[in-house]
C-alpha cells in the first residue's frame, strides 16, 4: 500500500488566506473561460492540478487538515473550496463519457467516472472498489457493467489488457473535452459519443445509429479544430474529405486511422440492420481514437 506522504509531501500553501487568494485567481480565470458553475468543481480542480503540478482527488471534505495542503488533504481543501462558494449549484453527473469493452465475444458498457490525477489502473477480478485515500489505485473492472467475478476471474491478461486500454483512452478523451468543451462542436461532440454507446445497450440495439453517433462525433472534433482555428469547411459528412483539410497542420498519427470504420452513409439512420453490432463497437472505439489523436494537438 501507498504512503499517504510519499504522494505528494509538499505543503503547497503556509496559511488558510494564501490558499483562498490562489483558489479565488482559480475561479477567476474558469470564469474567463465561460465555465459554467455545474462544471467549476471538475474543472477547477483539473486547473489546480496542472497549476501545482500535482493530483486532486475527489475526497470527503472531512479529509481537510487546517493548515495542511499535502496529498488528500488538498484535495479536501479544493473539493471544499468550491462547495462552500456555490453549493448545489455545483451538483452534476461527474462522468466522463462511455465506452465498451470486448470480453469473451460479448460487448459490454462502461460508464468513465471522473478521475484527473495520477490514479494507477489496475484489473482486479474481484470488482474491489479501493476508497482508501492512501492507495489511489483504480480498478477498471469494477466499471464495467454486469461484469460478475466469476466471469472477471475468466479474463486472460491480453483481455484485462484490453479493457484497460479502453478505459484509460475514454477516460483521458474525456479530460480533453473538458479541457476544451467551450470550444463550438466539442459539447455536441460529446454527446453523440455517450449516444455511440448507449443505442448499443437498448433491448433492441440500434447500430445504424450507433455508428452514424461515431461519425458525428469524428466530424464535430474535425470541424471543431478546424473552428479554432478559423478555418472554413464544407458540409459534408465525407470525413476524408474533412480530414484533408487539416494537412497544412501536420497532425501526428493520423494515418493510423481507418476512416473507413468509422465513414457511413446517412441510410443507416433509417435502417439500423444494415450495420452489425461488431461494426458499430469498432467505428466507436475509432472514433475514439480520431479524438485523442486530433483533441491532443489542438
Amino acid at each position: 500500500m501507498q504512503d499517504n506522504n510519499k504522494i505528494d509531501p509538499r505543503n503547497h500553501f503556509k496559511s488558510n488566506e494564501e490558499f483562498n487568494d490562489f483558489m479565488e485567481k482559480i475561479d477567476l480565470k474558469l470564469k474567463a473561460k465561460g465555465v459554467p458553475i455545474v462544471g467549476r468543481q471538475l474543472q477547477g480542480a483539473g486547473e489546480v492540478a496542472k497549476t501545482l503540478k500535482t493530483s486532486i482527488f475527489m475526497v470527503p471534505k472531512s479529509s481537510a487538515k487546517p493548515n495542511d495542503f499535502r496529498n488528500f488533504s488538498l484535495s479536501a481543501h479544493v473539493v471544499s473550496w468550491f462547495d462552500r462558494r456555490y453549493g448545489d449549484r455545483l451538483k452534476m453527473n461527474l462522468s466522463f463519457g462511455k465506452t465498451v469493452v470486448s470480453i469473451n465475444h460479448d460487448f459490454y458498457k462502461v460508464e468513465l467516472p471522473w478521475v484527473y490525477g495520477s490514479y494507477r489502473y489496475i484489473f482486479d477480478s474481484t470488482l474491489k472498489d479501493y476508497p482508501n485515500l492512501q492507495d489511489p489505485r483504480f480498478n477498471v473492472a469494477s466499471l464495467v457493467e454486469g461484469l460478475t467475478p466469476d466471469l472477471a476471474r475468466k479474463i486472460d491478461k491480453f483481455g484485462q489488457l484490453h479493457i484497460l486500454n479502453k478505459v484509460k483512452k475514454g477516460i483521458y478523451l474525456g479530460q480533453l473535452m473538458e479541457q476544451y468543451i467551450e470550444v463550438l462542436y466539442i459539447k455536441e461532440a460529446k454527446g453523440d459519443l455517450i449516444q455511440s454507446v448507449d443505442l448499443l445497450f437498448q433491448q433492441k440495439p440500434l447500430c445504424g445509429l450507433s455508428k452514424w453517433g461515431s461519425l458525428q462525433f469524428a466530424e464535430k472534433i474535425i470541424k471543431s479544430f478546424l473552428t479554432n482555428k478559423r478555418e472554413s469547411f464544407p458540409k459534408t459528412h465525407n470525413l476524408s474529405e474533412l480530414i484533408n483539410l487539416l494537412g497544412e497542420y501536420n497532425l501526428k498519427n493520423l494515418d493510423s486511422i481507418d476512416l473507413n470504420h468509422i465513414q457511413c452513409s446517412p441510410d443507416v439512420r433509417y435502417n439500423s440492420e444494415l450495420v452489425e453490432r461488431s461494426e458499430a463497437v469498432q467505428a466507436h472505439w475509432d472514433s475514439v481514437d480520431l479524438g485523442l489523436i486530433i483533441l491532443q494537438q489542438f
